[in-house]
């Protein structure tokens, strides 16, 4: 969610540092429900944020593995 060049210059550790929390959840926020809105549209499925979802349950899984 953050711009490439932000997280190359300052560094991920330095951002979540000096971020207030409200501030990064909001950040996560936007970016997960852009990127389901514009996947699925705003009139999904019952289960489509489940799906949605389970992808990034997957990847956050298997990097802490």
């Amino acid at each position: 969610a953050l711009p490439a060049r932000l997280l190359r210059e300052i560094g991920l550790d330095n951002i979540l540092a000096r971020v207030p929390l409200n501030y990064l959840k909001a950040i996560f926020g936007a970016f997960l429900a852009s990127h389901f809105v514009y996947e699925y549209g705003t009139s999904p499925g019952q289960f489509a944020f489940f799906e949605f979802m389970s992808r990034y349950h997957a990847k956050a899984q298997s990097a802490s593995q």
